[in-house]
C-alpha cells in the first residue's frame, strides 16, 4: 500500500473565505512534526537536532523532509518536490530494494523500530555531501543518546531534484544499513571503512543507474579516480579521491566477478582483503587479492580486453571505456638520457611511471632499455610493466625480484618499442606507512648474458619481448578481403566481422571501397570471426546471423556459453542496427 500525505487546506484552498483560509492554514499536518538528530559535521547549519514531517510512504520506505526546508515551498515547488519523492519511492521499491536485499541480504526487519520500512530523513547539508548513515540509529539511547531508533538513511535534500543521482545515494546508503545487519549484528564485526564503503559504491550500477552514464554517480567516481589515481586504497581520510578510488575498483571486481562474488563479501564475517581472498576461493580461482590489484593497475593503464590474457585488463562495462576511463600519468620520461628517481609508495597505492622515445627508421645502437629497481627497505613488493610495440597489443611483464632488487631489459626501445610503463606496487601489510623505492633506466647496445628476464604473465617466455602482429600492413579497422573472395571484413584486434552487404557498407562514411586491402587466405584465416555487436551507448550484445537478423544475449552466462568474449563486441551505428530484424 502506498501512502501520500498532504497538509489537506491546500487542496481546498478556493472553496473557503480568506477568514477561514487563515484559520486553516494554521492546522496541523496528518502527520505531525518528528524530532530527529542530525550529524553537525554534514548538516549546512552544524544542527544536531531538526523538526521533521513525513511525506509519503512507499511499501518499504518512508521519506520525512526538514520542517524549515518544507515551510519555504510554494505550491508549484511543493508538487514538484512531491513527483521527485513518489518517483525516488518507486525506485527504491522496485529496483533498489529487491536488487540489493537480493545480493547482500536483508537490512535488520521490523527492526529497532518494529517497522519493516526504512527511514530516509531529507534535510539540508553541505555543499557536495550526497547523504549518510549513522550507526547510532540502529542502537537503543541508552547505548547511543543520539540514537532516533529507526533503520533509516539521511540525502541531501539539495539533489531530490536530480532524480538519477539520488537514487544512487540512496542505493549507497541503502548498503551500508544492510551492512550493518549482516556483519555487525548478526556477525559481531565491523568492515574495514575502504572496503565497506566499495560495496556502496557498486550498488548504484547493480540496480541500473549507471547504465545511463552522463550525470550518473558513476561518471563523478570516474572522473575524481582520474584527478588523483595514486590515492591509497586502504588509507581511507573521507576524500573524494578515496571513493573515486575505491569505486573504480570495485567495478572491476564487479565486471570480472559478478555478483555471486560480491554475495560473499557482504556476508562473510571476515573484511578486507581477507574477506577477498575468501570470496575468491569459494568461486574456485586461483589469484588472491594481491594479483587482483595488480591485474586492475594494468588494466586502468590498458582497458583493452585484447591484452594477453584476453578479458583481464580491460572493463566489460560499456560506460566504463576508454572513451570515459583513460589514465593519465605521475611521470613521463624522455628516455634518451640516463634518468634516476626517487620515489615512495604507500600499501596498495596505484603508481605508473611512462618512459617513451621516438621511434627510427633503422635501429639505433643503444636499443635496448634498461631499468634498474630498488626498493629500499625490507617490504614486499611486486612490479608489473607493460611494453608498447609500435603495431600490435601491448604485452605485459612481471619482473623477477629478489630482495627487492631486479633489472629489466627491453630490447627495440625506439625502433619496434614506443613506450614502456612501470607499476612498482608496495604489497606489504604495513597500511600507514609509505615506503620508498629507486628506479634507474638508460640505454644500453646489448642484453648481459646473465641477465634474468622476466615472463610475460600468464606466459612462459624464455627472452625479452618479441612483438608478433598478424599483418604490419593492417590497422585497427581495416577493410580486407581474401584474394578471388568479394566478402569484406572490417578488422579489430584479431577479430574480423564480415560486412554482409553494399547497403552496411553504405552506412558508414568513412568506410570506401578503395581502401579494402586484399590478403591472403592464410592471412585472413588468422583472423577470429565476430558476429557480435552492441548499438552505441548500449550495454545489450547482440549476435548478427547471416540472414540479416539479430539475436539479443540476454546473460553473461549466456556470453560466455556461446564462447564469446568482450574484445569481440562491434560496435554499430543507429542504422545498421536498425536494419537488422
Amino acid at each position: 500500500m502506498v501512502i501520500k500525505i498532504r497538509k489537506f487546506y491546500i487542496v481546498y484552498i478556493t472553496l473557503f473565505s480568506a477568514l477561514f483560509l487563515i484559520l486553516v492554514l494554521n492546522v496541523n499536518p496528518a502527520y505531525a512534526a518528528t524530532q530527529f538528530f542530525v550529524d553537525p559535521a554534514y548538516d549546512k547549519l552544524h544542527r544536531s537536532s531538526i523538526g521533521a514531517s513525513q511525506l509519503y510512504s512507499g511499501n518499504k520506505v518512508e521519506f520525512y523532509i526538514e520542517d524549515s526546508y518544507l515551510s519555504t515551498l510554494g505550491g508549484f515547488s511543493r508538487d514538484r518536490l512531491d513527483e521527485d519523492i513518489e518517483a525516488l519511492s518507486d525506485t527504491f521499491d522496485n529496483q533498489i530494494y529487491n536488487t540489493l536485499t537480493r545480493i547482500f541480504g536483508l537490512e535488520w526487519t521490523p527492526g529497532i523500530d518494529n517497522n519493516p520500512k526504512l527511514t530516509v530523513l531529507l534535510v539540508q547539508m553541505k555543499e557536495g555531501i550526497g547523504g549518510f548513515f549513522r550507526t547510532e540509529d540502529e542502537l537503543a539511547p541508552r547505548n547511543a543518546p543520539t540514537s532516533n531508533e529507526r533503520e533509516m538513511v539521511y540525502l541531501n535534500i539539495d539533489y531530490i531534484k536530480e532524480r538519477q543521482r539520488v537514487a544512487s545515494f540512496l542505493a549507497h546508503e541503502f548498503q551500508h544499513v544492510i551492512n550493518y545487519n549482516q556483519k555487525n549484528r548478526l556477525k559481531r564485526v565491523s568492515d574495514e571503512v575502504w572496503f565497506n564503503e566499495m560495496l556502496s559504491e557498486v550498488a548504484p550500477t547493480m540496480v541500473g543507474l549507471d547504465v545511463q552514464y552522463k550525470s550518473s554517480n558513476l561518471e563523478t567516481r570516474v572522473s575524481q579516480f582520474l584527478e588523483e589515481p595514486g590515492d591509497p586504497l586502504l588509507l581511507w581520510q573521507g576524500k573524494t579521491s578515496d571513493y573515486g578510488v575505491v569505486s573504480i575498483l570495485g567495478q572491476y571486481l564487479y565486471d570480472n566477478y559478478g555478483s555471486q562474488f560480491f554475495t560473499i563479501l557482504g556476508q562473510t564475517p571476515k573484511t578486507g582483503m581477507e574477506a577477498i581472498n575468501e570470496a575468491l576461493l569459494n568461486l574456485g580461482k586461483k589469484e588472491k587479492f594481491s594479483d587482483v590489484f595488480k591485474n586492475w593497475a594494468i588494466t586502468v593503464l590498458l582497458n583493452n580486453c585484447l591484452v594477453i590474457p584476453e578479458d583481464v585488463y580491460c572493463y566489460k562495462n560499456p560506460n566504463l571505456s576508454t572513451d570515459n576511463l583513460k589514465l593519465g600519468f605521475n611521470r613521463i620520461s624522455d628516455s634518451g638520457d640516463e634518468i634516476s628517481n626517487t620515489d615512495s609508495i604507500y600499501p596498495w597505492q596505484g603508481q605508473w611511471f611512462k618512459y617513451e622515445r621516438g621511434l627510427e627508421e633503422v635501429r639505433p645502437d643503444d636499443h635496448v632499455f634498461v631499468l634498474e629497481f630498488s626498493a629500499l627497505e625490507k617490504v614486499e613488493f611486486t612490479l608489473p610493466y607493460v611494453v608498447f610495440p609500435k603495431t600490435g597489443t601491448p604485452q605485459v611483464f612481471t619482473a623477477s625480484l629478489k630482495n627487492n632488487t631486479t633489472k629489466i631489459y627491453v630490447e627495440d626501445f625506439g625502433f619496434k618499442v614506443s613506450e614502456i610503463v612501470i607499476i612498482p606496487l608496495n604489497v606489504s601489510s604495513e597500511l600507514n606507512n609509505p615506503r620508498v623505492f629507486t628506479t634507474h633506466a638508460y640505454l644500453s647496445k646489448t642484453i648481459p648474458q646473465d641477465a634474468v628476464n622476466s615472463n610475460p604473465d600468464d606466459t612462459p617466455q624464455e627472452s625479452v619481448p618479441t612483438m608478433t602482429v598478424l599483418n604490419t600492413d593492417i590497422k585497427e579497422g581495416a577493410l580486407i578481403r581474401a584474394q578471388g573472395d568479394t566478402r569484406v571484413y572490417i578488422t579489430k584486434g584479431s577479430y574480423k566481422r564480415w560486412i554482409q552487404s553494399v547497403e552496411i557498407m553504405n552506412m558508414y562514411g568513412h568506410l570506401r571501397w578503395e581502401d579494402i586491402i586484399e590478403v591472403s587466405q592464410d592471412t585472413l584465416n588468422k583472423y577470429v570471426n565476430s558476429n557480435v555487436v552492441r548499438f552505441a551507448n548500449d550495454p545489450s550484445v547482440y549476435s548478427v546471423t547471416s540472414n540479416n537478423t539479430k539475436q539479443w544475449i540476454k546473460t553473461e552466462q549466456e556470453f560466455t556459453a556461446l564462447g564469446y568474449s568482450f574484445g569481440m563486441v562491434y560496435e554499430i551505428n543507429e542504422r545498421e542496427f536498425n536494419f537488422y530484424k
